[in-house]
Order: structure tokens, then sequence, then C-alpha cells
């Protein structure tokens, strides 16, 4: 029991451990890998030469033109599902906040559409399909999916309840708007800090209206932090919790039986102290036995933890949509595991154990022959006064 009490603790936390250890770092990697934008700017318009002379600052790494509109699709014959279209310049030449392909067509024609790929739960759809989309009190145009896309960068479509498409600037002008993009996405050349981009980003803003752009406004997010990057941290928060909560039901389980043991053979104890043992070695006996099942829990549950953690680590990257590239551990979590599964049960068992290790001689034997003594007395009353025998029954 002492042993699937630590193995059940010590794999429940080393699950949330490898959790932890993995996804954090590979949502990191995730979203690095996008080149996430530094700050946006958003101008009446932006063009090909406008883009140009920014990314030729010193203080620009890239940078790139986007727009995104608000609209919508219909499933079904009446359900109506917001849709943020996300349009490209140029699908070959993805600079900034980049995607990548999923299947079907890489780069939509003017009438074609693509769908990052976590908004399949949200409409009922396949590639070849036709969509209906409405840009604010418009007409319905058609447009036909031609592939599916993976934008990590993206906060998913289950999450936001939007839909995500991708769309040229031709397909703009199919569904009856201007061919205008109007957002500038830059990386700054030291993306580290926030206040140092709002900085630039500010200049870069101030430099642009004095040059005759209307940039009516400026979005600087936090450096390397995704969209979702709050609501995980949180949720592991939370497992983490309940993990450290495992390990103390898994300790207070191992004081209730190593107290019961220590009850039962406290005439033992009692013995070993009569013929000369010291309180440290009684107790060195029970705390090292309690190493060693420890040792044997360890060895159980820290294989489960890998295993859990490696389930819990596809769940949530399923609901992040994320794709794991390494379950490489950090070098902590495994010492972290070996710590817990000593320090919890031999904490939890040492009061009992001490307390036991340092009851007197007389107080354990009197106690542990209570019975046998009472028992004793009855017997030498019948003895005694045998015509009483029904006095001393009674």
């Amino acid at each position: 029991m002492v042993i699937a009490a630590i193995a059940v603790g010590v794999g429940a936390a080393g699950s949330i451990l490898t959790g932890y250890s993995v996804i954090t770092r590979e949502m990191d990697r995730g979203y690095q890998q996008t080149n996430p934008s530094s700050a946006i700017l958003r101008l009446d318009s932006v063009d090909t030469d406008l883009v140009d002379s920014v990314r030729a600052r010193p203080e620009i790494r890239s940078a790139e033109a986007r727009r995104e509109v608000v609209a919508r699709l219909v499933r079904g014959s009446e359900e109506w599902l917001p849709l943020i279209l996300v349009v490209v310049a140029d699908f070959d030449a993805l600079e900034v906040a980049k995607f990548g392909p999923e299947s079907g067509k890489w780069g939509p024609a003017a009438d074609e559409i693509v769908i990052e790929r976590s908004s399949l739960d949200e409409v009922d759809m396949s590639v070849g399909d036709s969509l209906e989309i409405t840009i604010g009190s418009g007409d319905a145009n058609s447009l036909t999916v031609a592939g599916l896309v993976h934008d990590p960068g993206r906060t998913p479509a289950w999450m936001s309840g939007i839909v995500i498409g991708y769309i040229t600037s031709d397909g703009l002008e199919t569904l009856g708007e201007d061919r205008v993009l109007d957002q500038l996405h830059v990386v700054m050349a030291e993306n580290n800090n926030r206040t140092e981009n709002r900085l630039a980003a500010n200049a870069l803003s101030s430099d642009l209206e004095s040059a005759g752009f209307n940039v009516s406004r400026v979005d600087v997010p936090v450096p390397g932090q995704h969209p979702s990057q709050a609501a995980t941290t949180t949720m592991l928060f939370l497992l983490q919790i309940f993990g450290a909560v495992a390990l103390i039901a898994s300790g207070t389980l191992v004081a209730v039986v190593i107290s019961a043991q220590l009850k039962q053979q406290s005439r033992e104890i009692g013995v070993m102290k009569a013929v000369g043992a010291q309180t440290g070695q009684i107790a060195g006996i029970y705390l090292g036995s309690i190493a060693l099942l420890a040792s044997a829990g360890m060895a159980v549950g820290i294989p489960l933890g890998i295993l859990g953690g490696r389930g819990f680590i596809a769940f949530v990257f399923g609901l992040l949509n994320f794709e794991v590239q390494s379950y490489r551990l950090d070098a902590w979590v495994i010492p972290l595991q070996v710590l817990a599964a000593f320090l919890v049960p031999l904490g939890a068992v040492l009061y009992p154990v001490l307390r036991s290790s340092r009851l007197p001689v007389r107080e354990v034997l009197v106690d542990g022959s209570s019975a046998k003594s009472s028992l004793a007395h009855k017997i030498a009353s019948v003895q005694n006064e045998p015509n009483s025998v029904a006095n001393a029954v009674a």
C-alpha cells in the first residue's frame, strides 16, 4: 500500500512536471518560429515602397503588409459564423507572423480561400467546398476552400469562436472590397523588451506621419508571448496545485499506514530498547524501510509520470493547435521527482516514528501487556477463591 501510494503521488506530480517542462518550452519554440510581430501599425494604406523603406531602417529586422477584415460565413442554411479574413500580399514571401501549408493548395487564387486547420471544428466543410462570405452589409460572395494551413501564432478557433481564413488582395476584390492593405507588421532587430519595442514603434510612427502617412493606431504585443499563453499558464498553475495535493495525499496515507504499524509493534520496540537499542537506531530502522519503499514507489511512479505527461502534452497541444517537436525533459524534472519521492513520505512519518522511538521502555511494555495482565489477574482470583467463580466471572 505504501509503495502504491508513493507511486501514485510521484506519478501524478511527475505528469504535471513533465507537461510543464515540455509545454512551456515547445510553445515558446513554436511561437518564435513564426517570427511574431514586434509592433503593428495601422495606416490608411501600405504599399510595397513603404514596406521596403521601413525594412531598410537599422532597428527593423523584418516588415510586411497585411490586412484583417471582419466578415461572416454561412454554415448550413441559416447559421452565420464570425470570420476573420487575413489578407496576405504574397504567400511565397512571408516574413512576419508566418504560417505554413497543412493540406491542399498553398496560395489561393482570386476566387479561393485557405482555412486555418483549427477552424474545422467550427465549420462543417472540407477542401473543395464553397463558402458563402459576407463583409459588412454587402452581398454574399462565394470562395472555394483551396486548402488548410497551420498558424500556431493564432488563438485556436475553438477558444475564440472565430473562423480564420487567408486570402490574397485579388480575393479581397472578389468579395467586393478594395485591394488596399492597411497594416504594417514589423519585427524589431532587438525584440526582447516591450518598452523598447514601444519606443521604436512610436518613433517609426512619428517618422511616417512626418512623411505624410496617417497612422491611426500602434499595437505592441508582449514579446514572445503567444495569445493563448496566459490561459495556458493559469491551467498549468492549477494543475501544479493538484499535483502537490496528490503528493500530500500520498504522504498522509503513508503516515497512517506506518502509524498503525508502529502501534502494532510497540512491544517489539520496547524489547529492542530493553536490550540496549537507542532511539536513533530504532527510528533509523523504520525510516530506512520507508526509504526502501520510497525507492520502489519512485521506480514505478517516474515512468508512469513520463507516460502520463506525454498524454497530457498531446491533449493540451491538440487544444492549442501546436505540434510537439521534442519530448525531451528539462534537467530539473527527474531530480525534483526523486526528491519528492523521498522527502514527502519521510517527512510524513518522521513525527510518529520519533514519537514511538522515544517512548520509555516501561510505558511501552505495560501498555502492550495491559490486556494480558488483566486476564492473569482474573485467573488468579478464580484460583484463590474456587467457591466464588461466579463472582470472578462477573
